[in-house]
């Protein structure tokens, strides 16, 4: 057995092995890994918070569980996770990050758009809320800690709702909803939303409890497969289109992504591929969108509209 000098101490944080400009620094630790983990890491992005101490564990594993095994769509699920890591990119968030100038909230002009004002508090978002929720249960509903309140709905649907079937499914596709119709308030306030967040949130459950229908009776696919003909759009004359795509190889999980930008004529404006390590396509497709943006921030384009394949 071949014995490797370790220059770490074993109790040495995460952050010590980061640069002071927020890169992995992979002197300190690649002679001490093999390569596939190595790989993993890569598509991992370190915080750039070097002054935040190590947190064991991930909080209430129940909660993760309940996301992961819960009936609804894969984007729903990822948002609920971003939900309770408190990763929603609000407006205080944004701030907080310097990409906004503003906490107020887009929808009522409240002073702090935060997740609970977002997803709860907000005029927008009671409205939603209210008529779903049983009367005696509604204070409750809007008080509960973030993660406790998504727990119980996706866990016990009898709890606060009025109508029980599909609640957790429904429960999910509306905060997907608040937050999609809230980005679109935000970044194209002049498109007309001709469904409401709850009509489009129940347009979902329907769609999700035809596909589990038709997953039970051992159909061979869950959509139709229809014949239709792909066409590139151009976008806005003040807008730069990206078309974005990751993907991996199925033997061993090796990930890259790459994008294309062009002007509302069609015409090239530039490209970028970067090799991302070991993850599935879904993570790749991420990290084709956040090169992308950072790529347009570079060159100086501030109003973007990017397009992906990605179906999940």
């Amino acid at each position: 057995m071949l014995l490797v000098p370790i220059s770490l101490p074993i109790f040495t944080p995460v952050n010590a092995t980061v640069d002071s400009n927020g890169n992995w620094d992979w002197a300190a630790f690649q002679h001490l890994l093999p390569r596939d983990v190595l790989a993993h890491i890569a598509i991992i992005m370190p915080t750039y918070l070097l002054d935040i101490p190590d947190k064991p564990g991930c909080g209430d594993d129940n909660i993760w569980k309940l996301i992961h095994k819960s009936r609804t769509l894969l984007r729903t699920k990822s948002f609920l996770w971003l939900v309770c890591k408190n990763r929603v990119l609000t407006n205080a968030e944004r701030l907080r990050h310097h990409i906004a100038n503003t906490t107020e909230c887009a929808c009522c002009g409240a002073r702090v758009e935060d997740l609970d004002h977002l997803l709860r508090q907000c005029p927008f978002a009671r409205e939603v809320w209210e008529p779903l929720i049983r009367l005696y249960k509604v204070g409750e509903f809007f008080e509960t800690p973030t993660p406790v309140w998504i727990k119980w709905n996706l866990q016990n649907p009898s709890y606060f709702a009025n109508v029980q079937a599909d609640w957790d499914i429904k429960f999910g596709a509306i905060l997907w909803n608040l937050w999609r119709f809230r980005n679109r308030r935000v970044f194209d306030p002049d498109d007309v939303q001709l469904e409401s967040v709850e009509s489009c949130s129940q347009r979902i459950v329907g769609v999700v409890c035809r596909a589990a229908s038709q997953s039970s009776l051992g159909e061979s696919s869950v959509i139709e497969q229809r014949a239709r003909s792909i066409v590139w759009k151009p976008s806005a004359p003040d807008k730069v289109k990206l078309n974005i795509d990751g993907a991996c190889r199925l033997s061993d999980g090796v990930a890259s992504c790459g994008g294309v930008f062009r002007d509302s004529n069609g015409a090239w404006v530039a490209g970028f591929s970067k090799y991302v390590g070991r993850c599935s396509a879904l993570e790749a497709e991420f990290w084709a969108v956040f090169e992308g943006l950072q790529c347009a921030w570079q060159l100086g384009h501030r109003r973007v509209l990017v397009e992906s394949d990605c179906w999940a």
